[in-house]
């Protein structure tokens, strides 16, 4: 053993420390069993002569097999030292070993938890395992070296492994590091022994030293530095040297290094700028020309005083044969530019010159005299410079440390300063709220102004107002300039390619439904947008008319016309500035002294006075600005009685001034003034008929001689018994009926406004019609029902301070009895005029599609009187017809016949008849004509029963095919054919004809005992009366 570490082991032997925390082991005593105590597998292990000592020797069998050894060790942080060798060839998976530092049993084979290192594998390699029998596998692996680090088929190796209370790891061979690392988590920091774990083959069981252990708590540096890195940084000039470990600085001095041919070294300076380094730069005073240099670093010591062994690296230099490049400007302040090139150039003012007027007036860096170059070069420019204005700089004949030139190069720099837009310096001018399938929502900023600004400085927000950055790089936005804001980069480069544009991470969400875009700076508003889908924008962008013109008011908006669906960063398709004064464009008169006045577009409220106004000759006392300054509301001293009202002087917000205009005024409706004209409650809707679907509507019809208003106007149903009934409010905004007017309202289940409203919603796509050439007023309510009930409903229409205008309780009972089906068929009012709640001023609309909705009504008011006692007669009675299916002969059907033997001619419409009441005095009712009708003097009427399932157009044909000398065409004949039966008894039985009123008009109690006597059969035959004008 050599005497240094004879001296060291008494040394530690004589430290008062556990004797498991540390401990040395040479096995110069011949014995491994004692001083320390090794214990396992104790017959597989020798202690043998190893060169000039001794050393610890496997005793293996002749058979592949593992063996260990352990010794009490409590440490977990220090060093463990020492050395290993192996013999017979190269280690394996099958020859390989393991050294467990840490240890919680001696049972090396058992369930262990610390940690071990191995040496060997396939891979030659060294690797560092966290032993744990909680986990698969029961071990982690922490650490590898590379592969062949320990090659050959025999080897003695010294090792060397150090561990932190940080978890910092180290493990050499040799001196040479192969491992360096950090655990992370929790760490192991108990151990009761040290341990070694070998695997061998069956002809290498005696192939395994150790020797000279050594674990201690303390790390003791013994290993000199060795250089890393040795670069060439043409930059400097000269050389960037890094160690394995940090230097004393104070060892390193210019005649520690030679190069080869002599340099002339500036200077040697240390990376970390102090004492203790890792490493240390040598400038020169030239540059190197291409080739190889031999570079000899001697003398220098680590921290522990661990002297580096003569080193030379030889380095390949390639010279810089290329010119500067000019990386960029930036100002950073108005009288400062910094310059940045890719490698040190030649400080020269005079190779600057920058664009409008500015002058570079000399250099601020610091010059070192025995190398004028620096790769930033700060200029200082007179006079000051613009904030947010775009400046190029130009580089002219500029040279490197080399002498390569710069012959000329050009750039643009900008002095950024936050400048806060004042409102409507910039605006959302383009918002894609609603992209076609694939695309990105974008927002588009327009800049009205003459002033350039940062986006950077911008945030954006929805109606959550949550603000999320523009960008974080400075952006200009300068005069007339666009900006376009994505939330989807790929998305929308794909839809507008070469459209340049800013992605905004977090890009707000905007709603299909409605949202606002609120643009802030410095978390001012500078413009807010709060759209509606009603506006525009579906599978398009919503594009702004008038920049200055009103952020949101949907008259400065609309869909883009731009057949790729937007014209982000280009003006919109719907540009149009604002020229037109503002209009007036509705007026009403919601109470006695109040008028309202809306606009086409929102007015300048500094313009706006109580003189500008004026019906007939008053003029209000007071004005009020409302619904976004497009609506005013005047109050008068007085009750208002004129028909118009006259504006002047007012002016929209870009300053167009209104001269002079009027504008009719609409008058609150009375009660009766409106009527409900026509009911659709039970529409077709069959989505395999190929037909548009019919909407539920109701129509609406002025009979007064004034223009009315509508708006605020709803209606109600039956109330429940709390007295509350559901109301349908239709009319929100501006809408006016004129004198002798329609207006119809509708389930739309989409919003449409605008020209959309007459082209393509459910009640015109149903309803065919120029409703606009109709004067109709269109009423679409958002619903896919309005809420009709198919069994009969009340409709109460209302004023909006609930006065009732009209009501309807309509039955489906007043539909005409002879139709055979009567969904898809509106009921229209007869006469409007006549009662509201009259089953006979309704029927069923004769029109072929249905209905006449926003048109004169299919039926009207007949110019007939009802008939009197007497006037009409029963004249015929078929009350036993032949109805055989199998004699080939038509059947016949029930039916009485009318005789109108008055003088002129008579309306059946609401006619019944009666049979004979029954104890109680009830009776059967059979109303017989359901529209308005007019029997001519002298004529018949043929009130007949249909079988069920005839068709329509067939049910002439039940009369006329089992008589056919009928003519249906005859001017005096008129038939009323039902769908029931007419409950003629064979028997005998009472028939009584009523006028609509229930008056009694004429009643036959026939006999079939009237029928000639002589008559076969009375079957198939009627019974007629001879004399019209005899008794009944």
């Amino acid at each position: 053993m050599p005497r240094a570490l004879s001296l060291l082991l008494v040394a530690l032997a004589l430290l008062p420390v556990p004797a498991t925390a540390q401990f040395v082991d040479t096995f110069a005593d011949g014995d491994f069993t004692m001083n320390p105590s090794w214990v396992g597998e104790t017959d597989r292990w020798q202690v043998v002569p190893f060169g000039s000592d001794f050393a610890l020797q496997t005793n293996g069998v002749a058979a592949s097999d593992t063996l260990h050894l352990a010794t009490a060790s409590t440490q977990a942080f220090g060093q463990w030292r020492f050395t290993f060798r192996y013999e017979g060839g190269a280690l394996s998976n099958f020859n390989l070993i393991r050294v467990f530092l840490l240890a919680d049993t001696p049972d090396l084979e058992g369930n262990v938890r610390g940690y071990h290192l191995q040496i060997g594998t396939n891979n030659r390699d060294v690797r560092v395992y966290r032993s744990d029998p909680g986990i698969s596998g029961g071990r982690t692996l922490l650490a590898q070296s590379d592969a062949d680090v320990i090659a050959g088929d025999a080897r003695t190796v010294s090792v060397h492994v150090t561990r932190t209370p940080e978890g910092m790891w180290t493990v050499t061979l040799d001196d040479a590091p192969v491992l360096a690392f950090t655990e992370t988590g929790p760490l192991l920091t108990e151990s009761t022994h040290f341990g070694l774990w070998v695997k061998h083959s069956s002809t290498r069981g005696q192939g395994y030293f150790f020797d000279d252990f050594d674990v201690n708590p303390e790390v003791v540096d013994t290993v000199p530095p060795r250089v890393a890195a040795l670069v060439y940084d043409e930059g400097l000039p000269g050389f960037l040297v890094t160690f394995t470990e940090d230097i004393d600085f104070a060892t390193v001095g210019t005649g520690d290094v030679t190069i080869t041919g002599d340099p002339v070294i500036l200077s040697i300076v240390p990376t970390s700028g102090n004492e203790v380094t890792g490493g240390f730069s040598v400038q020169l005073r030239d540059p190197l020309p291409s080739g190889d240099y031999d570079v000899t670093l001697r003398d220098i010591a680590d921290l522990a005083g661990n002297v580096l062994a003569d080193t030379t690296i030889t380095v390949t230099v390639v010279a810089d044969e290329t010119p500067p490049v000019l990386l960029g400007a930036e100002a950073v302040s108005s009288t400062e530019v910094h310059v940045t090139f890719d490698e040190p150039v030649a400080l020269d003012a005079n190779a600057f010159q920058i664009s409008d007027g500015i002058t570079v007036t000399g250099l601020l860096n610091v010059i070192v005299p025995e190398f004028p170059y620096d790769d930033v070069v700060m200029l200082a420019v007179d006079p000051p410079l613009t904030p947010n204005f775009e400046y190029t700089l130009t580089v002219q004949n500029l040279t490197d440390a080399a002498g390569n030139v710069l012959v000329q190069a050009q750039t643009t720099f900008i002095l950024f300063q936050e400048i806060v837009p004042a409102r409507g310096e910039v605006v959302v001018n383009e918002i894609m709220y609603d992209p076609p399938a694939g695309g990105s929502e974008y927002v588009e900023l327009f800049n009205c102004s003459d002033r350039t600004f940062d986006l950077s400085t911008f945030t954006l927000a929805d109606n959550r107002l949550a603000p999320v950055p523009v960008t974080d790089e400075p952006t200009l936005l300068p005069p007339g300039g666009y900006a376009v804001l994505v939330d989807d980069a790929t998305a929308f480069e794909a839809a507008f390619p070469g459209v340049a544009f800013v992605e905004v991470a977090a890009f707000p969400a905007l709603n299909n439904s409605g949202d606002a875009v609120v643009l802030l700076a410095s978390e001012a508003v500078i413009d807010s947008v709060a759209y509606l889908p009603a506006w525009g924008g579906a599978k398009a962008a919503l594009e702004r008319r008038d920049p200055a013109g009103p952020s949101s008011h949907p008259v400065n908006w609309g869909t883009s016309t731009d057949p790729r669906g937007g014209t982000p960063g280009a003006r919109n398709t719907l540009f149009a500035p604002d020229t037109t004064p503002p209009a007036p464009v509705f007026a009403d008169q919601p109470g006695p002294r109040v008028v309202d006045v809306f606009f086409d577009e929102p007015l300048d409220p500094a313009t706006v006075q109580p003189t500008d106004f004026a019906v007939g000759t008053a003029s209000p006392v007071d004005v009020t600005l409302l619904d976004g300054d497009t609506r005013t509301r005047l109050t008068f001293g007085t009750d208002v009685t004129g028909t118009s009202v006259m504006v002047r002087g007012v002016a929209d917000p870009t300053g167009n001034t209104l001269a002079e205009a009027s504008v009719t005024l609409a008058r609150l409706p009375g009660p009766g003034d409106v009527v409900i004209n026509e009911i659709m409650y039970d529409p077709l809707a069959d989505p395999n008929d190929g037909l548009p679907d019919q909407p539920e509507y109701v129509e609406l019809f002025n009979r007064s001689g004034d223009l009315i208003s509508l708006r605020g106007a709803y209606w109600s149903d039956v109330p429940d018994e709390n007295g509350e009934a559901d109301t349908t409010r239709f009319a929100e905004g501006p809408a006016a009926l004129p004198p002798g007017g329609y207006a119809v309202v509708f389930a739309q289940p989409d919003a449409l406004t605008g020209d959309d409203l007459y082209v393509r919603s459910t009640l015109v796509l149903a309803f065919p019609a120029d409703y606009r050439d109709l004067g109709a007023t269109l009423l679409p309510v958002r619903a896919t029902s309005l809420g009709l009930t198919n069994s009969g409903d009340l409709i109460r229409l209302h004023r909006p301070d609930d006065v009732i205008l009209d009501e309807v309780f309509y039955e489906p009972a007043w539909h005409d009895a002879a139709r055979a089906e009567t969904d898809g068929v509106a009921l229209e009012r007869i006469d409007p005029a006549g009662p509201s709640g009259a089953a006979t001023n309704w029927t069923s609309s004769r029109a072929p599609e249905g209905g006449t909705p926003g048109r004169s009504n299919s039926v009207a008011p007949v110019e007939a009187r009802l008939p009197g006692p007497g006037d009409v007669v029963i004249n015929e009675i078929m009350y036993e017809p032949l109805a055989d299916p199998n004699d080939g002969r038509p059947d016949q059907p029930e039916y009485v016949e009318l005789f109108n033997r008055s003088g002129e001619p008579l309306a059946l419409n609401g006619l019944f008849l009666t049979d004979r009441p029954d104890e109680n005095g009830e009776a059967d009712t059979l109303r017989i004509a359901f529209a308005p009708i007019v029997l001519p003097p002298g004529g018949y009427a043929v009130v007949y029963n249909v079988p069920s399932g005839t068709p329509d157009p067939a049910r002439v044909e039940v009369l006329t095919a089992p008589f056919p000398t009928l003519d249906p065409d005859a001017p005096d004949l008129v038939l009323l054919p039902l769908r029931r039966s007419l409950g003629l008894d064979n028997g005998g039985d009472l028939v009584r004809l009523h006028a609509p009123d229930g008056l009694a008009l004429d009643e036959v109690a026939y006999d079939p005992a009237w029928h000639h006597p002589n008559l076969r059969s009375t079957r198939g035959t009627a019974l007629e009366r001879i004399d019209p004008d005899a008794p009944a």
